[in-house]
């Protein structure tokens, strides 16, 4: 059985590798429509959840999926004004 849960990431460096990921056209939020589907359809994640428990939890209210190398492949939620990011993972349980 697959296990999601939420990891906190340094923000510090989330920022710099969100920042790589815009310059190589790998950054995907929900306004981005037809890419933001096809990528969350892609991962199988469940991003309004994952929105959601984020949001409740960290108070981290913006979302993104960034296209790149690991670790910073992924869909990462973040708050800049409180400066936390955590990353959604599954894991088998």
């Amino acid at each position: 059985m697959k296990i999601a849960r939420l990891v906190e990431v340094n923000y510090a460096d989330f920022t710099a590798a969100m920042k790589k990921a815009r310059a190589a056209g790998g950054f995907v939020t929900p306004e981005t429509k037809p890419e933001w589907k096809a990528a969350v359809a892609e991962r199988g994640v469940k991003a309004e959840a994952f929105k959601l428990m984020a949001s409740e939890r960290y108070g981290a209210e913006e979302i993104a999926i960034l296209n790149g190398a690991e670790p910073w492949d992924g869909l990462f939620a973040w708050n800049p004004e409180s400066h936390v990011c955590v990353r959604f993972a599954v894991s088998d349980g």
